[in-house]
């Protein structure tokens, strides 16, 4: 995840809260030490990040498909 594409989603979605913006800041008060991806920033990249799986070693065996099906109980703590 890159800097340059969390600051888009901030610049798209008008959510420029510092965790996600201000390095400096988020290395001296963040507990991650660094910015973090907004949680719907990372959500919209699951169907991208599937295609990452190690076809190998996938998280459902014998699975052909994933389908996302709603969001109903996703929860960003």
């Amino acid at each position: 995840m890159t800097q340059e594409r969390i600051n888009d989603f901030a610049q798209a979605t008008d959510d420029f809260q510092w965790i996600h913006l201000d390095q400096k800041r988020a290395e001296a008060e963040s507990p991650y030490g660094k910015t973090i991806a907004h949680g719907f920033l990372t959500l919209s990249l699951v169907h991208y990040l599937a295609g990452m799986v190690n076809a190998d070693k996938p998280p459902i065996p014998g699975a052909q498909r994933l389908i996302n099906y709603g969001l109903n109980k996703v929860r960003l703590p």
